[in-house]
């Protein structure tokens, strides 16, 4: 059995900003590294070790998976997985929130969309909103998952292999919820976990079991201790 530790970044300057990240790259904030680092005191207050890292390849992720592990004290090369990215939004990439909302919902924020419509209709209706678009880049929600499964998949079976008994994970917002729904977690309404949460998974006979959702208990202990 293999135990994952599935975190999302930390803030991020569009996070700050409200705007749509997907696959574009944003820089975690001041207050992002922080929570980072936050993550890896608390996991070595808890006596938690990995004993091997991955990220997508986009910077928010890898650098909160290195600024973590240098805190945790638990020196490990982190490697870049591209299919852990974030959902691809298309031409609404790097556009504020309210292009998407507005633009292809016609309602004013995030949380009345979200009141309306799920997850999955929300990256389901941005793929077709970008049907203008040559490529349509924009993911449906069985595109994301079934790309962020098959590398959850290959990281588990590569660490059950090694007899790695735990690994970090750090990953996105939408594509940690789309595929927490496709291998049947109840998310709610739910548009993203807490930045640095830490949703934990085991990994036995070839199925995912989530054991603890979008906890920031590491975070909080690991910000009193600074």
């Amino acid at each position: 059995m293999v135990e994952i530790l599935l975190v999302r970044h930390g803030e991020t300057v569009f996070n700050v900003q409200s705007r749509i990240q997907g696959m574009a790259n944003s820089e975690l904030t001041p207050a992002g590294v922080d929570m980072a680092q936050a993550l890896g005191r608390g996991m070595r207050l808890a006596g938690v070790r990995v004993a091997a890292a991955y990220s997508s390849d986009l910077t928010r992720a890898f650098d909160t998976a290195n600024y973590a592990l240098a805190a945790a004290g638990n020196a490990l090369t982190v490697h870049k997985r591209p299919g852990l990215r974030e959902e691809n939004y298309g031409k609404y990439e790097g556009e504020p929130t309210t292009a998407l909302t507005q633009g292809v919902f016609h309602l004013p924020t995030l949380a009345a969309v979200m009141a309306r419509y799920s997850l999955i209709d929300l990256a389901n209706l941005t793929n077709a909103a970008n049907r203008d678009q040559t490529p349509n880049e924009a993911e449906t929600a069985l595109q994301v998952a079934a790309r962020f499964d098959t590398t959850m998949r290959e990281i588990a079976e590569t660490a059950a292999a090694a007899d790695q008994a735990r690994v970090l994970v750090v990953a996105h917002g939408a594509s940690i919820l789309l595929w927490l729904a496709a291998i049947g977690f109840d998310i709610g309404n739910l548009t993203a976990v807490g930045n640095a949460s830490v949703t934990t998974l085991t990994y036995d006979q070839a199925t995912f079991h989530v054991q603890d959702f979008n906890s920031l208990a590491w975070v909080h202990a690991g910000m009193t201790a600074k």
